[in-house]
This record gives C-alpha cells, sequence and structure tokens, in this order.
C-alpha cells in the first residue's frame, strides 16, 4: 500500500523541479525546503550551514553539499539513515507565526517548482494522501484537518494552495518517519477535484471554491487531452485536395472505418481559440425533461454532466437529486443563453464535436437529427464538426460542408513503407494502408511469407499473433482470442447494440471458459494443444477481474465517460473482427473436438448458434462487413477465375449436409457472395437445405463455367427471382411447390 513518507516527499518535488540552465540541484533544494519549516538551532551559524552541519562538518560549502547529494541519492532510494532526531519544528507549530512560513514556501515555489509540472505534483500528492491510511489529518493553515477536507470531488472541486499542501505534508513526513519505494509523478486526469492556487493572502487557503458555470465549463473543456496526428491525412471538399481544415464553417467530416475521423476530431481539442465539446455519439440517447425543454436536450444536458460536472452524476435525475431541480434549471438556461446568444466575434466561441453519427443507436436517430436541426437553427454561438462513415440522407446535414478523409496520399504511404523496409506488390493492400487504422496493424504485425491482401487478413494477423505472449499473460491471449468473440457474438445477437456492460462481457468471459475449458472434449483437442495450462487460467479467473484485465491492458474497450458500466469497442473493425472471430473458432473448435461425430458436431453447431442467423440487428451494411471479414479471413475471396480451394465454409458444409441447415447455409452463401463479388462457383451445395432469404443478383456459375451442385437439395419459394443458376445441377432437388419449379427451371433454361 502505498505511504506518504520524506524520500517519496522529496523525489516527487526533485521531479516536479525547474530543469536545465541554472537548475536548483538536488542538494540545494533539500537545504532550501528545511530552511524553510526546521528551528534554527544553532545561532552562531546561518539557517544553511545549520542543515548541512546536521549532515556532515565540513569546513567549505562545496564538500558539505558534495556529501549531502551522496547522501540524498541513497536515501530517496532506500528511505534509510536520515536523522530526523536532529530536526525540531517548535516555530512552525506556533500558529501566530505561520503566515511566515507561508511566504517561505511561495519563494520556493517560485523558484524550484515547474509551472507545467504543478498541477502534476500536487494530483499525485493528494492520490498518495488518499490512499494512505496513516494520514487522517493534515496542518493545513493555522489548523490540523481531516484530510478528507481536502480530497475534493468532481462537482465541486477543492482550492488547494500548493505552499500550504507542501508545508503540511513537510511536517507530515518528519513527524511520521518512514520509508518505502518512490513513485513517479501522476499524469493529470481529465477530470479534476482540485484546483491549484498560490498563496497570496488568507484567501488562498480557503478550501472551498465558488463553482462558476460557465468559468468551470471553460476550465474543463481546456483541459482535454487531445490527439496527435501520426500522418499527414489527405481531405478533400467536393473531389479537390485542400490543404488546410475549414475552421469556421459547420462541417460534416466522412470516410471509411479507420480513416482517422475520431483522431482528427480529438486533435481539434487542442485549439485555444474555441471552448471544445467533444461527444462520441454510441452514448446518446433520446431525453425530453418537460420542466426544461419539450424537445431532446440530450446534448445540452451532456455538456452541463462533462463539462461542469464531470459525470459525477450520470443522468438528469440523478442531477437534480444531489443539486437541486432548481438550481439545474437554472444552470440550464444558463448554458444555453450562452450558446444561444451571438457571438462577440465573426467565429462562435464554441465547438462542437459529434463523433461517429453511423454509430447512433438505428431507432433513436430521428430523434438525435432532429436535435441536431433544432441546435443547428438556435444556437448562433456554437460550430458544429460530426464525423461519419457516410454522411445520412437527411437535410441538415447535406447543407454543411463536407470533408472527406482519404487516408494517407501515395506520397505519404511510400515515404513510410520505406522508412519501414517495406516493398509492396499489391495495388490492393496499397490502397488498404492508405487508412491509418490497417497501416499501423500492418506494420506492428508479425510479417512473414503468408501472403496478406485483406483487410480481415490483416486484422486477423495482429490479433492471432499478439505480443502478450508472455507466460503470465497467457491469461490475456486467452481473453482477446476467445472470449472477446464471445461477447461480440451476443452483442449482435441479444443486445443488438453498439456496447455491452461490464456484466454482460463477463459473462462473455465465462462462457468462453465453460465453452474452451469446461467442456473436456474441446479442450483436449483444440485448446491443450496451443499449450494454454487450464489450471493456470481457472486460478486467474477465480482470482482476477478479468474484466478489468482487458480494458486496461489491451487498448481494445473503451469505458464510457457518462455511463462507466457501459464499454464499447475502442474501433468498430474491432468488433466487426472479433464478430467473424466467433464464427471460424467454432467451426475450427468444433470440428476438432467433434471430428468422428457427425451428430454430435450438427448438434453442437446449433447449440453455438451456427445453424442460426450468424448477425443481424445492426444496419445492414455493417453487418454485411462481418460476413465480408469472415470470407477474407478464411481465403474464400480468393475462389474466383477458376481457382478454387477448400476453406472452413466447404467444411461446416459437409458437417451440416444432413442436418436442418438451411440458415447455415444462408449464412455461408451470404459470405461467398460480398467476397466474390456475387459469383458462386464449383461450390458442392447438395443434400443442404436452401435457404428461404437470397440475396439478388446471384450468380452459381461464371456464365455457365464451374456450376455449382444442388443436386438432392430441398428448395423454398425464395423472396427472389434475380439468381443466375446456369448450368447448375438440381438432380433429385425436392421443391416447395411445383408452381416454384417451374419458374426456377424456366430461368435455368432447362424447360
Amino acid at each position: 500500500m502505498q505511504k506518504l513518507t520524506l524520500n517519496v516527499l522529496l523525489s516527487l518535488i526533485i521531479q516536479s523541479k525547474v530543469t536545465g540552465k541554472g537548475m536548483t540541484s538536488n542538494g540545494r533544494l533539500f537545504v532550501m525546503l528545511m530552511e524553510i519549516i526546521a528551528d534554527h538551532n544553532n545561532k552562531n551559524l546561518t539557517s544553511e550551514e545549520n542543515i548541512l552541519n546536521k549532515f556532515n562538518n565540513e569546513v567549505t560549502h562545496h564538500d558539505a553539499y558534495r556529501k549531502l547529494e551522496r547522501f540524498l541519492s541513497r536515501f530517496i532510494r532506500t528511505g534509510q539513515g536520515y536523522p530526523y532526531d536532529l530536526f525540531s519544528f517548535e516555530d512552525f507549530e506556533d500558529i501566530t507565526k505561520y503566515s511566515r512560513f507561508l511566504h517561505r514556501m511561495r519563494s520556493f515555489v517560485d523558484i524550484v517548482i515547474d509551472e507545467s509540472k504543478r498541477d502534476s505534483l500536487v494530483y499525485t500528492l493528494l492520490e498518495i494522501m488518499r490512499l494512505d491510511i496513516s494520514i487522517t489529518t493534515i496542518r493545513y493553515g493555522m489548523e490540523d484537518i481531516p484530510k478528507e477536507r481536502i480530497i475534493g470531488s468532481f462537482a465541486h472541486p477543492k482550492k488547494i494552495c500548493i505552499e500550504a499542501l507542501l508545508l503540511g505534508l513537510l511536517y507530515h513526513v518528519h513527524k511520521n518517519p518512514n520509508a518505502v519505494e518512490c513513485i513517479n509523478l501522476l499524469e493529470v486526469d481529465e477530470k479534476r477535484v482540485f484546483r491549484v492556487v498560490r498563496y497570496k493572502n488568507d484567501f488562498s487557503l480557503e478550501l472551498n471554491i465558488p463553482i462558476d458555470l460557465m468559468e468551470n465549463i471553460h476550465e474543463n473543456a481546456k483541459n482535454q487531452k487531445s490527439a496527435k496526428m501520426k500522418y499527414q491525412l489527405e481531405l478533400k471538399c467536393d473531389s479537390r485536395v485542400i490543404s488546410e481544415f475549414p475552421n469556421t464553417e459547420n462541417v460534416f467530416i466522412y470516410g471509411s472505418g479507420g480513416a482517422g475521423k475520431s483522431t482528427l476530431l480529438k486533435s481539434l481539442l487542442c485549439d485555444k481559440n474555441t471552448v471544445n465539446f467533444y461527444f462520441p455519439l454510441y452514448s446518446y440517447n433520446f431525453e425530453i425533461h418537460k420542466n426544461f425543454s419539450t424537445d431532446s436536450c440530450h446534448i445540452l444536458l451532456q455538456i452541463l454532466l462533462k463539462y461542469h460536472y464531470q459525470y459525477e452524476y450520470q443522468t438528469y435525475d440523478a442531477l437534480i437529486a444531489n443539486e437541486g431541480e432548481t438550481a439545474v434549471l437554472q444552470q440550464l438556461t444558463e448554458l444555453e443563453k450562452m450558446l444561444i446568444s451571438a457571438p462577440v466575434s465573426s467565429k462562435p466561441s464554441y465547438t462542437l464535436l459529434l463523433d461517429g453519427v453511423n454509430e447512433v443507436p438505428s431507432n433513436i436517430q430521428i430523434s438525435f437529427i432532429s436535435e441536431l436541426e433544432s441546435i443547428c437553427s438556435k444556437w448562433q454561438n456554437v460550430r458544429i464538426i460530426i464525423s461519419g462513415r457516410i454522411i445520412p440522407d437527411y437535410d441538415v446535414l447535406r447543407s454543411i460542408k463536407h470533408i472527406e478523409i482519404s487516408g494517407l496520399s501515395d506520397t505519404e504511404l511510400e515515404c513510410v513503407l520505406a522508412e519501414n523496409n517495406i516493398v509492396l506488390q499489391s495495388e490492393n493492400l496499397k490502397e488498404i494502408l492508405k487508412n491509418p487504422l490497417f497501416l499501423n496493424m500492418y506494420l506492428d504485425s508479425k510479417r512473414d511469407e503468408t501472403p496478406i491482401n485483406t483487410m480481415g487478413e490483416i486484422l486477423d494477423n495482429y490479433f492471432m499473433n499478439l505480443k502478450y505472449t508472455a507466460p503470465e499473460n497467457s491469461i490475456l491471449t486467452f481473453l482477446v482470442k476467445y472470449a472477446l468473440p464471445f461477447a461480440v457474438k451476443d452483442m449482435f445477437f441479444i443486445a443488438f447494440g453498439t456496447t455491452l456492460s461490464r456484466a454482460e462481457l463477463l459473462k462473455a468471459i465465462d462462457n468462453a471458459f465453460d465453452f474452451y475449458l469446461l467442456n473436456e472434449q474441446v479442450y483436449q483437442n483444440f485448446i491443450a494443444p496451443k499449450k494454454y495450462n487450464k489450471k493456470a487460467l481457472l486460478e486467474c479467473r477465480a482470482k482476477t477481474d478479468l474484466v478489468e484485465l482487458l480494458i486496461n491492458n489491451t487498448g481494445l474497450l473503451q469505458v464510457s465517460e457518462s455511463t462507466p458500466h457501459i464499454l464499447n469497442f475502442a474501433h468498430q473493425y474491432y468488433r466487426d473482427y472479433f464478430g467473424a472471430r466467433y464464427v471460424l473458432n467454432m467451426i475450427a473448435a468444433i470440428e476438432k473436438a467433434y471430428e468422428y461425430n457427425g451428430a454430435e458436431k450438427a448438434e453442437m453447431y446449433g447449440e453455438m448458434g451456427l445453424t442460426d442467423v450468424w448477425y443481424g440487428g445492426f444496419s445492414c451494411c455493417e453487418s454485411d462487413e462481418v460476413y465480408r471479414l469472415i470470407g477474407e479471413i478464411c481465403g474464400d475471396y480468393m475462389n474466383i477465375n477458376g481457382n478454387f480451394r477448400s476453406t472452413v465454409l466447404d467444411t461446416l458444409i459437409d458437417s451440416v449436409r444432413n442436418y436442418e441447415s438451411y440458415r447455415t447455409t444462408e449464412n455461408i452463401i451470404k459470405t461467398m457472395s460480398i467476397v466474390r463479388n456475387k459469383v458462386i462457383c464449383d461450390v458442392d451445395f447438395s443434400g443442404l437445405k436452401l435457404p428461404v432469404f437470397m440475396n439478388d443478383g446471384i450468380s452459381f456459375s461464371d456464365n455457365g463455367k464451374f456450376p455449382c451442385s444442388f443436386s438432392g437439395c430441398y428448395v423454398f419459394d425464395w423472396n427472389c427471382y434475380n439468381l443466375n443458376f446456369k448450368n447448375c445441377d438440381f438432380t433429385g432437388a425436392k421443391f416447395e411447390t411445383a408452381e416454384y419449379r417451374h419458374i426456377l427451371y424456366k430461368q435455368m433454361a432447362i424447360i
């Protein structure tokens, strides 16, 4: 458990000091600190000599400081050997003299502490205080106060005087000798429970600060961490390349997944000329609070919750229960008035960054558009920048400037590849690598003789050759490769949403353990050969919060700011990949575990969901993306132009050929049609129950060449007739109706 000790305090102050030419040495820094607070015991010596004399009796200051530097180097590392008994603090304990110590500490902070590191120093000290159970009170100002009084909240941050805090803690660590390992300065979280102030007068010591609404919103927005653009992206407006991002108009940024839309939006947070409000739209909700508004007011409420209360309260109901409805309505009114008012200059004072319009839940997309129309018509003091994969067909979105992110330029990509000594022959792969997401994954992946031509193969190569390869991280590889696919399957099948709760993820992890480890046939035949230790994994399951392990160590999952129990994948392609991987994992595991028992194998396929629709519930376009990745990863996309080879999709066909399988066949045909450009050749569908639903425009031969076989199939009345079966074999096929058989045979030119 972390404790606050003298060596820890000195280490943190040293890490916070001004560096470079003329910086204060560690020995001088220590003497300056102790001159502030320690009693001047020997009146025959200067205050500086009083401190140095406690460590040695060298005649010259140079030698004394040299020895002190050596001592401090050991002490900060070990915490051992400090002469606590030689220091006294009677003057400091006399509260009538306290202000003189504050003035001295102010001079120290002026000279020593780097202003850019000041907040990190205070944040780290507050965190250690919070965790150190031995600290119950601290000398702050002219009294000892409970430490809880100095630990603020997001809703009501404390005003911390750095001089008073350092004095109190310096006194505390001398009165409570101890030794622990040092820690590094912590990076200040975007959410703050404190404001650092400098000592000017007694008012500076007042912990409680009056919170001005707009000032607090501006301050918290300013503290947001922006993203850095790793690559120079090519931007186009009206199909023309532009050199600069527009800085005045409302803008819709569109581009393929992974093109850099979110990174671009987050990079705009560094613009100090405007107050930036950033919201990912996957968490959008339709909200009407009649006491304030009869229209949806989700975005306005989120500005208040995020930038004033820092999500201390996650809902309107929780907010008014704690702060009072009257106060909240006044704040919403004041905030809206500021956003509606005409800008002081020609440029609006605020920018609203709305990320991922395609991730707004489909059932409330109309509500979002309605709220957006209201914002565009009323909020004069706000510029709006929205991102999405495509531009939805709504008037409010058609009326603003459209900027396309087309990825890296040819020149930029060539430079990156050259820097990494990569020469590509495939033009298709070059186009894919213009996408920053896939370029980064490709550069970070194992690149051997295995050909990589598609997005699916890049994703699979990256995730199946993870860098979590150390034995102690086998739990992470297991969770990523086998548990996350279960989570995505549940997202599609059960939740039909773009997010999942921690409880849902934990359930998915349990399902993965049950299937892969506790099913002995699957474990022995599929998992054990991969060198996973069942006992170690089960022990880790019992002792470790596996959800937190995934969140904190993989970068694949993000915690919702507004609702911390809700998670979403850091990128939609990650979600889609693990959805595809679930299907491929199931085929591989079931085929291996039940190799010699066809009936049990087919039963397991049904139990694990592969004889039902694999994916749906999102938009048709999004579910198609998962099917495309399945076809790319298993290599079915290469089955064109007469070069045909068997894949796991053919293996699955063989396994369910004589069972209730029309939904399985539907999934397989959909996958093949997407990756083979709707021309499916040389596939043996014989003996299957063909699906009721078939996509339009599929050909089952290449204009009569390489026809598929449907002999012995059971054929339903398909919901579309735009299919091509030229030269396909329907020998022995059974048709639901004679009329439909006649229609089909006519299409096949048999009659």
